[in-house]
């Protein structure tokens, strides 16, 4: 049977120098050139936060009273903001430290800086969404969050 190889020609085991055939040669026995492309983007490919992208998707096997003591699981509604954040995350090279399910069906993303001397937390509800930044030695400042403050935010975190 033969393999397929990463231009997406079929190779049959030969001693033959030109034994691999494009997929028309192979189907049709024709020897015309032709050329595509197909570009797939996957979740499970590892990428940044790969680890974190793991655990939302597991979140929603979490049924209400998962902890023993009436925690809510998170609504999918939750479980899709929180992996639209993470992909967002990713996407613009921040890393997300932890990921947890709440006992009210929130999920909190645990942002760090690289020396780990300040954070968000972004907890993520069904209906709405907040940020709590913990500078190096001072207050918490607790926000409602939207995105539109997101690269606000992740200059203050990763400034030095």
């Amino acid at each position: 049977m033969p393999a397929l190889i990463n231009n997406y020609s079929a190779y049959a085991q030969s001693n033959s120098r030109n034994s691999a055939l494009t997929l028309q040669e192979l189907y049709t026995n024709e020897r015309t050139s032709l050329s595509a492309s197909i570009i797939l983007v996957s979740l499970d490919e590892p990428n940044l936060n790969s680890r974190i992208t793991h655990l939302i998707k597991e979140f929603s096997y979490l049924q209400n009273n998962w902890d023993e003591d009436g925690a809510i699981a998170p609504a999918r509604e939750t479980i899709e903001k929180a992996m639209a954040l993470t992909i967002l995350l990713s996407k613009h090279g921040q890393p997300i430290f932890h990921a947890v399910p709440g006992p009210n069906g929130e999920i909190m993303l645990d942002i760090r800086s690289k020396n780990k001397s300040k954070s968000i937390e972004i907890i993520l509800y069904e209906e709405k969404s907040i940020a709590v930044m913990f500078p190096e030695n001072d207050t918490p400042n607790q926000q409602n969050f939207n995105t539109e403050y997101l690269g606000e935010m992740l200059r203050w975190l990763n400034q030095k």
